[in-house]
């Protein structure tokens, strides 16, 4: 286990819009890289707290790694502090194809069409 870790996302595939982090229990000081064409979403207790655009940012949270052990053992060995880092895409795309195959048949009940 490193004492800071190091979140980033080297690069989103070409269909990819979004990216999490696989990790959850970030510690403390954990160093959060955000590359150009993406923006970082930090999300803790569920809740979307701050969105990072391209740079270097320094994480705070509530996890100790040297008392990871400790602090985790009345939680059966797992951290009761989460948090998650989603990255996104802000580049533009504009070759995605919406919609459907075939299309659908809507009636519209004002203009009866």
């Amino acid at each position: 286990m490193a004492l800071i870790d190091v979140v980033k996302c080297d690069s989103l595939g070409a269909n990819e819009l979004a990216w999490k982090f696989p990790a959850e229990d970030l510690s403390w000081g954990a160093q959060l890289i955000v590359n150009e064409g993406m923006s970082a979403v930090f999300v803790k207790g569920g809740q979307a707290l701050d969105v990072f655009h391209s740079g270097t940012y320094t994480l705070s949270s509530t996890n100790l790694p040297l008392l990871d052990k400790l602090i985790n053992l009345p939680f059966g060995g797992q951290t009761p502090f989460t948090a998650e880092v989603w990255f996104v895409s802000t580049a533009d795309r504009r070759n995605y194809s919406w919609g459907t195959s075939s299309p659908i048949q809507i009636f519209d009940p004002t203009v009866n069409i």
